[in-house]
């Protein structure tokens, strides 16, 4: 078995109102029947963790990353880059480690520059969740050389901001950076890939960037679902928090994220999962279970 996690950023399940929920306005047949059920299985997920205040990213990502409630471990919702206690529970849980050492074969499809991987290491720029998870169980980064060859996703998966920053990159429809997605998907057991340009247009509240952005992504989204096997994969789309649903707000949102899942495995977990936090167990659940399932 086979699973391509799909996580985006700042996605929660809001009110359906035209004034200010651009998924409401935009064109996305794929993830309207998605997030309606009408394809594969939803599950609203509680973001909130028990704990007052609004979600935010260096505890959402800790918890849906580990399975730990890292906002109660904390005392608080914190955003940003996780600080030394969160980095040291994802040294410990984070997915990545966690499926390594089961000898599962393990990629983080994002593409990263040189430079700023290089910073890290040496303590000179702060790490996201993911790229924290990615250092510490040393799994091997991909560049941005690696785009060319089908080898690695960028984070806007149509390479428009590396064009921007003077990098030499193709500009790649939807369909084509899916198709690499996919194809990296393949060759391994457990797949991530990290989208968080939703979460940047939340902020923005500008309903016709979000909608031209979702109406994108509803064909990134698509073409994944068309290019997968999923009588041998499980495809999990999930979200942090919400906050593009409510452009009313520049804040995230209180709003349950969903959690998607697409292929026969999704079954198997479905009722597992009420919190961002159950997700990893559900994940482990399968693997460790794959042979007495007969997934």
């Amino acid at each position: 078995m086979k699973i391509l996690f799909v996580f985006i950023d700042g996605l929660g399940i809001g009110a359906k109102n035209v004034l200010y929920n651009p998924l409401t306005v935009a064109n996305t047949p794929v993830l309207d029947n998605l997030l309606t059920g009408k394809t594969g299985t939803v599950v609203a997920a509680d973001a909130c963790l028990g704990i007052k205040g609004i979600p935010q990213s260096a505890t959402g990502q800790t918890a849906l990353f580990t399975g730990i409630n890292a906002a109660r471990m904390m005392g608080r919702h914190i955003s940003g880059f996780p600080g030394p206690t969160l980095r040291k529970l994802l040294a410990e849980k984070s997915i990545l480690l966690r499926l390594k050492k089961l000898g599962r074969k393990v990629a983080f499809a994002n593409a990263y520059t040189e430079d700023y991987v290089e910073k890290v290491r040496a303590g000179k720029a702060k790490g996201s969740v993911t790229t924290v998870s990615l250092l510490t169980a040393k799994i091997p980064f991909r560049f941005i050389s690696q785009i060319k060859e089908g080898k690695a996703v960028y984070q806007d998966f149509s390479n428009t901001l590396l064009r921007e920053k003077g990098y030499s990159v193709p500009i790649f429809a939807p369909e084509q950076a899916a198709k690499n997605l996919t194809t990296l998907a393949k060759e391994h057991d457990f797949t991530l890939y990290e989208y968080f340009q939703t979460d940047r247009a939340g902020h923005q509240q500008d309903l016709s960037k979000a909608v031209n952005l979702l109406q994108e992504l509803d064909r990134f989204i698509g073409s994944i679902v068309k290019y997968l096997d999923l009588s041998h994969t499980l495809l999990i789309i999930s979200s942090d928090h919400g906050n593009i649903e409510d452009l009313s707000i520049k804040t995230h949102t209180k709003n349950p994220v969903p959690v998607i899942l697409l292929g026969k495995a999704g079954q198997l977990i479905k009722n597992k999962i009420r919190e961002i936090t159950d997700i990893i167990p559900a994940i482990l659940s399968l693997y460790k279970n794959e042979l007495k399932e007969g997934i």
